[in-house]
Parts: C-alpha cells; sequence; structure tokens
C-alpha cells in the first residue's frame, strides 16, 4: 500500500493488496483480515499517524485519533521549549495506546536519552528504527543513546545506516562526526564533519565540532584550521557560550604557541614595556578602551607567532603584530583593573617590564 487513506472507509475491492504475503493477498484467505489490518497499522505507525484500522467482510474503516494526534503535537512543542516533565506523562500514555507508533516512540526515546535513562531510551528508538527502518534522524538519536551508553561499536554502526539513508543530511553527518570523535575516530570524524560543513557552513554546532576534533588532532595545519572554525563561531554567534568555549579555545591555542620556544619571552616583556610608556598620561577610561579594542581583537583570532600579519588598533597609531596587541591588552587591563585575568598568561613578562618602567 503506496498511499495512506485517512477518510473513514475504503472498500477492500479498491487496496493495493500487494505488500501483503501472498498466502493472504486473497480476501477469502483465512487470516487475511488479521493480516491486512496488522499491515495498515504498521503503515500508520510506520509515518507517526495515529489511526484506528477495523477490517470488516467488504471494506476497511479509518478512523484518524485527531485527539492524539494533538496530544503529541503538544508534547513535542513542549520538549522544544525544554519542558520535559510537562510533556513526558502525554507521550507515555500515548505510547500505551500505540506502541508501535513511530512518532511517539522517536520523541520519548530522546527525552529519556537526554535525561540519562539510556536503557529505556535505547528500547524505544530500536523500537522506531524497527517501525521505520528508513527514519534517518530515529537510527541517529539510537547512535547518540548508545555513545552515551558507552557502546561506541554499535553507535558508529547506527551512524553508518543513517548516512547511508540521508547521505546529504548536515544533521546526520554533524551527529555522525561528533560520535566519531567522541569513539576516538578523529581523522574519520574530521572527514564527516567537513561534509556536514560544506553543506551547512553558518551552522555554530558543526563549526565547533569540526573545530574540536581539528583541535584535538594536534597537528599544526589542523591547528590553524581549527583557530578558523572557533572564529567563525565568535562571528556567527558573538556572545553566546558556544562563543565563549571557542574564544578560550583561540586562547589556549595561542598561548601554547607563543610559550613553545621557551619559558620567558623578552620581546613580550618589551611589549608590556611599550605599553607602559603608550598608556603615560592616558586616563583610566581612555586605556579601558583601548583594552576593549585589543579583546575585541582577540577574540576573533589572533597569531601571536607570525611577526610578519600586523593588526591596527583605532585607539592607538600604528600597526602591530599578534604578540604586541596581547601584550597591550594584557598591560590596558592590569592598569585599569589589576584583579582582572587578561585570557593572556604574561604575568611574568609584564612584572618584569613593570619593575624597569618604574626605574626610570
Amino acid at each position: 500500500m503506496t498511499t495512506l487513506p485517512q477518510f473513514s472507509s475504503i472498500a477492500i475491492d479498491d487496496l493495493d493488496l500487494t505488500g501483503l504475503p501472498e498466502e493472504y493477498q486473497n480476501p477469502k484467505a483465512s487470516g487475511f483480515r488479521q493480516a491486512l489490518k496488522q499491515q495498515m497499522d504498521a503503515d500508520y505507525n510506520k509515518n507517526g499517524i495515529f489511526a484506528i484500522v477495523t477490517v470488516g467482510d467488504d471494506a476497511v474503516t479509518i478512523e484518524i485519533d485527531t485527539e492524539a494526534t494533538d496530544k503529541c503535537l503538544k508534547a513535542i512543542e513542549m520538549f522544544k521549549l525544554g519542558n520535559y516533565a510537562g510533556g513526558k506523562p502525554i507521550l507515555e500514555v500515548l505510547l500505551a495506546q500505540y506502541p508501535a507508533n513511530t512518532l511517539v516512540l522517536y520523541n520519548l526515546g530522546m527525552v529519556y536519552s537526554d535525561e540519562g535513562n539510556l536503557d529505556t531510551a535505547i528500547d524505544l528508538l530500536q523500537r522506531a528504527t524497527q517501525s521505520n527502518p528508513t527514519h534517518e534522524h530515529a537510527w541517529i538519536a539510537l547512535a547518540v543513546a548508545l555513545s552515551r551508553n558507552s557502546n561506541n561499536e554499535a553507535a558508529n554502526e547506527a551512524c553508518k545506516t543513517a548516512s547511508s539513508i540521508a547521505p546529504s543530511d548536515p544533521y546526520v553527518l554533524r551527529t555522525s562526526g561528533a560520535l566519531l570523535a567522541r569513539s576516538g575516530q578523529i581523522l574519520d570524524a574530521i572527514e564527516t564533519l567537513k561534509k556536514a560543513y560544506v553543506l551547512a557552513p553558518d551552522d555554530v554546532t558543526t563549526n565547533y565540532a569540526l573545530a574540536e576534533s581539528y583541535y584535538t588532532s594536534g597537528t599544526e595545519k589542523h591547528k590553524k584550521l581549527a583557530n578558523y572554525h572557533y572564529s567563525q563561531i565568535i562571528k556567527l554567534s558573538p556572545g553566546s557560550a558556544i562563543a565563549e568555549m571557542a574564544e578560550k579555545r583561540l586562547t589556549e591555542s595561542a598561548y601554547s604557541g607563543f610559550r613553545k620556544d621557551g619559558n620567558f619571552r623578552e620581546d613580550a616583556m618589551m611589549y608590556c614595556y611599550d605599553a607602559l610608556e603608550k598608556f603615560k598620561g592616558m586616563s583610566q577610561q581612555e586605556i579601558a578602551g583601548i583594552a576593549v579594542e585589543a579583546a575585541t581583537i582577540g577574540n576573533s583570532g589572533i597569531d601571536v607567532n607570525n611577526p610578519r600579519k600586523t593588526y591596527e588598533l583605532k585607539t592607538l597609531s600604528g600597526t602591530f603584530t599578534g604578540l604586541n596587541v596581547v601584550c597591550i591588552l594584557h598591560t590596558a587591563v592590569q592598569l585599569v583593573s589589576p584583579a582582572t585575568d587578561s585570557g593572556f598568561d604574561i604575568k611574568a613578562e609584564y612584572e618584569a617590564a613593570l619593575s624597569l618602567f618604574q626605574l626610570e
């Protein structure tokens, strides 16, 4: 049956019965009515439709349960708002009435997964994929639940199934890549997440998952690519929690490269000393303005190890290397609010510069 009638009655003679087992395709066969009902129930459940099917001698009566439909949609809206406590009991009641309905199994399974009730979540999501084997998002939800339950092998198999069903679905690719990374398959994760990024370059979650995979890989090339995607996140979602995490990673990356050549950086000390000279005679407000501008540049991703790359500050004349900018930032922050962390650890270099400056 390729169509799902939603009207009250349809003659059996008008139905396509070729989907039934061969022994039940004849309406006069013993067990025909039961087989037809099971098949139609399965078709409706597969598509998340709440239907009551009654098979008579000559016709099939289909009653769409509009009350169940409305309740299910209400519960899903509650889930979108984070109200799991309100929506979950609704679907639990519907599950008792419609134990094979994919829409109920999928959404309730995801809720249990998020709440950490993983055994129940896996059971429901497996039933959802059995009810509708081509439901790629049910497969992905199952993969997430399996991964959370430390069953990475089964999770990756579920991801493969979802990818075979929807090879160009950005959500499927993004989640598959993230789960591959979680199981330690970083290079495979990168390749999968790159495909997701091509399809959805402005998706913040995809950028972050790809950046984290590059960052974990640890090669110099991948570190630079990670910084690019962290910077993209800051541009796409400024001020958000995920942008703050990206900013932290950029700072960690910059500091890691900054310290790789030695413990104390004479060049950083001299940049701090130069900043102290520049700030001499300025008001606290002026210095704070410089700090804000330097921080903005830093949060966008700054290369502190490339002296050929320069930056401009509207509040100060001239051009500055990346290391120079972070030294200006650190010095300004210390002068305005000494207890504040500038985000870049050059305390030793700043203290040495300050001691030298105070000798004058």
